[in-house]
């Protein structure tokens, strides 16, 4: 939970460097320091930021945290930059999740990433009575880099 609540903080001061025309974050202890959290804390929250393409770790000379100001969570449009980016419903009622979104001024868009069409095998066969070498729809699941270009 520690981790989370760092996330939503370093969103938030991220959206202000961007207000700013900042992309570089702190230094880790300075970060930490203002955060009011552990550094080991503090680096695994960058960690699950930097896997979901949120910043840049840099080591070197010109080294350092970056905020790619293309990805989706830095253009949040309509949405206020300075709230969390979590998802609230109602559990008394029953909703769809375009329609969650929508409500909470978030655009909802789904995108084929890749198909594929395969020979049908012995299983698929016999549990749907198709003849031998009938054609059925993959499944593959896409690779890291065609995810990321379709998040871009």
């Amino acid at each position: 939970m520690r981790i989370d609540g760092t996330v939503d903080r370093l969103l938030m001061l991220m959206a202000e460097l961007n207000d700013r025309g900042e992309s570089r974050l702190p230094a880790e202890r300075i970060l930490a320091s203002q955060l009011g959290v552990a550094r080991g804390t503090l680096r695994k929250a960058l960690e699950w930021l930097q896997s979901e393409g949120i910043v840049e770790r840099r080591v070197g000379r010109n080294g350092g945290t970056l905020v790619r100001q293309e990805h989706p969570a830095m253009q949040l449009g309509g949405l206020d930059p300075h709230a969390s980016l979590k998802v609230h419903r109602q559990l008394h009622r029953i909703q769809g999740i375009p329609a969650l979104l929508g409500e909470q001024g978030i655009r909802s868009t789904t995108r084929v990433l890749r198909t594929e069409e395969r020979g049908a095998n012995t299983t698929e066969t016999a549990t749907l009575g198709l003849s031998r070498g009938a054609r059925v729809p993959g499944h593959p699941a896409p690779s890291p880099g065609e995810f990321r270009a379709a998040l871009a």
